[in-house]
């Protein structure tokens, strides 16, 4: 009797753990960061997942991943490529593909399920898939094709091949890897929806090719394949090879497990101009379109093309060309006028309301055959910051914002009627605007007859918040907005109007706010790829990247090689990031040793890539940024900070000659500056602005016997000096930003963040601004990335959220809200690669309440304030550990001290 009730109970227990529901069910899958890629960059892609639980302290136990050549395959659980088998890890980020090798053009599908804590396990999820790029020169069949050379100037022109498909294939994918923007048609319809692809590259070493799954676009018979093409940035290239834009592409069948190149650029192809043309290339002039030219049908199949003329084969230097990593541009939001008036002269004056990046869409009533429609764009009207500039104008060399700014050199587009009702939109340019002038309509001009339409890579929102100051919540948006402003082509742009150029000072002054604010890491790989391949070979670094012209800047600016690098790494958790650009970061580090004979770095000479040796740049009146004293501290703390972090870096890839390396580098350095800079008598460092004073502090370079009289020092250049205002510029703002995050001063960072005169964000909002600016009184760019710094005190301080170096990518990470006395609640939320940290906290007399939700996977190291010894954690008293910690789990939490 025994032994049967044994045996019951054990049937029971056994039973009940095999129909046991999992507490955690996999979701959002991605594979390379993303979801569903076509033509990724590597055979050995990574994969991870979320996992969203039903209870308090879940978590992962295992996995199994399966890897198959076919949907059908694996609904059949025939996983022919990968099957991981059950994997016993809580891991669910950045998983390595182990299966049979892949290689170029793979497409492969696959899913996974996890367990739980009590090792129940979840549903498989649903199929997803992904297919690899070419990524071999000899994958590639296709020549580069274009217009004849004299033709091609200024027209974006259609390439057109027709052919005829009788067999069936399972996958029919088209390569394409053009220099300049495409758009690929089939059979009349647009493959897609992504503008203004590729993103840019450094155009001697490497262009970017996309792969595009057209299987749903062609048919049996006859088809038509059109490549639409613009210039993009390579009509800046100093060494293009032709005037006009290029394209090489193929597309390839699989049939029986083999693959078929079906199709290949080459002269048979046909090609005509297209209504589209642009002028002024050197200044990212205007488009033209001509309405008479448009041809509805031309990528129709049965189009008579006799006409066109034969592409052009042109010979391209050799280079890498390698699959797109970062996302697509696409149109993200739209936008109607809230105003528009009639000037005196005829104009119409458009108001979009505020400031974007992206392209126009105006729908005109019939005109006169051959009319011209002119198009202006400017960021900001002088007419309406006349008392912005009034003390400016009589400068020696000071052009008039009315001569500069109002039109924003050749931001101009026209139209012209083909004697119908017509639509003008931008296609291989964008525009950076607020305002748009009208000019030569001879009719009232509707408000629904235009759109604006801003753009910006394809990435994700990744945080929020809100807080009971509304000037703090006003600030926070223009941060936010002016990054997706800024982040196009591959890269973070310093302005989207005059230069474009992705600056590695004004990169390193937004990364923290960026990668707090939305999902990069495709992106930052990318834009370090490109400082890469700028890197010379005695390891000079240019100020931009990629770079096309001798760009201003400093050693800071070639610092983003190695901290965007880390900051990449810290938010995302992706070591390969480090691995790939980690010789790059040595063989910087080797040039900057050539200028540094006596320890210190000194003045190195400009090249074709770069100029001017700066410390601070885009200061407000009154500091001195060319002061030697600043320029020469300045500098050198970017060096220590370069070796800062790659002590971290090496210890993080076990190089362990080199981390002790650093680690006297460093501290030789240090010693130098602090020696060589210091001033006792004032208690400060080179010019004594606030740079130099907090620059040596967050560094460590200041020694502890001394930190005491600096920090008062740099408390009473900011607070009496400064009138409490932030007085630096875009090297300066994250370095105040980092030191108030890292030492608790979220009260004097609050007095600086909320002045409303100048110089600050209230001035800013003062005027008008709904995008941040290159100079505090405004001059030049209103759309640009010099002073966004400060949006990573918002969710680092206010919030207390702050990633912890052990544990890149928020496994683990810091709980330690520190608001200013003046904001009476937060809601702030952070999207990580293990799902959503929220942290809503609200202050209720002598009290401070927080709900917090930790997702699975990650812990929190709750860290209480000064003097207090206790919290109660729903309901339950805890108190810190003999290591001073509080680990909550993940779950949702109230927590009260």
């Amino acid at each position: 009797m025994h032994k049967l009730s044994f045996l019951l109970i054990a049937f029971v227990i056994l039973f009940s753990a095999c129909t046991q529901e999992s507490h955690i069910t996999p979701a959002e899958l991605l594979c390379e960061a993303k979801t569903n890629p076509s033509g990724i960059a590597t055979t050995l892609p990574k994969f991870r997942w979320k996992n969203i639980a039903t209870e308090n302290k879940s978590g992962q136990s295992a996995y199994q991943i399966l890897v198959a050549s076919s949907p059908a395959q694996l609904q059949k659980g025939n996983a022919d490529l990968w099957d991981s088998g059950k994997i016993l890890s809580s891991n669910s980020v950045w998983i390595p593909y182990e299966g049979t090798p892949l290689q170029s053009r793979s497409v492969t599908y696959w899913k996974i399920k996890v367990w739980d804590k009590n090792n129940a396990p979840s549903k498989w999820s649903e199929i997803q898939n992904f297919s690899v790029g070419l990524l071999n020169s000899n994958d590639w069949k296709g020549e580069y094709i274009g217009m004849d050379s004299l033709e091609a100037e200024f027209n974006s022109p259609f390439l057109r091949k027709t052919f005829v498909l009788n067999d069936k294939y399972d996958e029919l994918f088209l390569h394409v890897n053009s220099l300049g923007y495409h758009e690929v048609y089939v059979n009349n319809q647009r493959v897609g929806d992504a503008v203004l692809a590729p993103a840019e590259s450094q155009f001697d070493k490497r262009s970017f090719s996309l792969s595009y799954d057209i299987s749903s676009y062609l048919k049996e018979g006859k088809n038509a394949v059109v490549l639409w093409l613009g210039y993009g940035w390579y009509k800046h290239f100093k060494e293009k090879a032709h005037n006009g834009p290029l394209v090489k592409a193929q597309l390839e069948g699989l049939k029986n497990g083999k693959w078929e190149t079906l199709l290949k650029t080459d002269n048979s192809w046909k090609v005509a101009e297209s209504e589209y043309s642009i002028w002024d290339i050197s200044k990212f002039g205007g488009e033209i379109l001509d309405a008479n030219r448009i041809n509805p049908d031309f990528a129709s199949p049965e189009l008579d093309d006799t006409n066109w003329a034969q592409a052009s084969e042109i010979q391209v230097p050799e280079h890498l060309v390698t699959p797109q990593v970062v996302e697509l541009n696409r149109v993200q939001e739209k936008y109607v006028p809230s105003e528009i008036t009639l000037l005196e002269n005829g104009d119409y004056l458009v108001d979009m309301g505020k400031n974007l990046t992206g392209n126009i869409t105006v729908h005109f009533a019939t005109l006169p055959k051959g009319h011209e429609v002119t198009l202006h764009y400017s960021d900001f009207l002088v007419s309406k910051n006349k008392e912005l500039f009034k003390d400016q104008f009589d400068k020696p060399g000071w052009k008039k914002p009315s001569e500069r700014n109002q039109l924003f050199r050749s931001q101009t587009d026209k139209y012209i009627s083909s004697g119908e009702k017509g639509v003008f939109t931008n296609k291989f340019n964008y525009r950076a605007f607020r305002y748009l002038k009208i000019s030569n309509l001879p009719f009232p001009l509707p408000k629904d007859s235009i759109s604006a339409h801003l753009i910006h890579t394809d990435f994700k929102d990744a945080a929020s918040f809100s807080c009971s100051d509304e000037l703090l919540n006003t600030i926070h948006d223009l941060f936010a907005h002016t990054i997706k402003c800024l982040t196009i082509g591959g890269k973070m742009v310093d302005c989207p109007h005059f230069e474009r150029l992705g600056y590695g000072g004004d990169g390193n002054a937004s990364t923290m706010t960026a990668q707090t604010l939305y999902n990069l890491p495709s992106l930052y790989t990318t834009w370090l790829t490109h400082w890469a391949d700028c890197n010379g070979e005695e390891g000079d670094m240019p100020h931009t990247a990629p770079t096309y012209w001798s760009s201003g800047g400093g050693p800071y600016w070639c610092t983003f090689i190695i901290k965007a690098a880390w900051e990449t790494y810290l938010n995302y958790g992706d070591k390969r990031v480090l691995e790939t650009f980690y010789p790059n970061m040595l063989n910087w580090l080797g040039f900057i040793q050539l200028y540094s004979p006596n320890v210190l770095l000194e003045e190195y000479p400009t090249t074709e890539n770069r100029n001017w040796f700066l410390g601070d740049w885009a200061t407000p009146e009154g500091i001195d940024q060319r002061d030697p004293r600043s320029v020469g501290l300045v500098t050198n703390c970017a060096i220590v900070d370069s070796y800062d972090k790659m002590i971290k870096i090496a210890k993080v890839l076990n190089k362990t000659s080199d981390l002790k390396k650093f680690v006297s580098k460093k501290k030789e350095l240090s010693e130098a500056v602090h020696k060589t800079f210091y001033n006792p008598e004032s208690a400060s460092y080179g010019s004594g602005v606030q740079i130099d004073l907090a620059y040596p502090l967050l560094l460590g370079i200041t020694p502890d016997s001394l930190k005491e009289k600096v920090t008062a020092s740099l408390s009473s250049q900011i607070l009496v000096k400064d009138k409490g205002h932030l007085a630096t510029g875009l090297v300066g703002l994250p370095i105040i930003t980092q030191w108030v995050n890292s030492n608790n001063t979220s009260e004097l960072m609050y007095q600086m963040m909320t002045k409303k005169d100048y110089p600050g964000y209230g001035y800013m909002l003062e005027n008008g601004a709904t995008t941040t600016w290159e100079h505090w009184r405004g001059e030049r760019s209103r759309i640009h990335n010099c002073y966004n710094a400060p949006g990573s005190w918002y969710y680092q301080s206010i919030g207390g959220i702050q990633p912890l170096e052990d544990y890149p990518g928020y496994k683990r990470f810091l709980l330690a809200p520190r608001p200013p006395k003046a904001i009476k609640w937060a809601k702030v939320s952070k999207e990580t690669p293990y799902g959503t940290i929220r942290v809503d906290w609200q202050k209720e007399q002598d009290q401070m309440i927080i709900q917090a939700a930790i997702p699975t996977g990650s812990k929190a190291k709750l860290v209480l304030p000064e003097g207090v010894n206790n919290c109660l954690i729903n309901t339950k008293t805890v108190k810190p550990d003999q290591q001073g910690n509080i680990w909550v789990e993940s779950g949702e939490y109230t927590i009260s001290y």
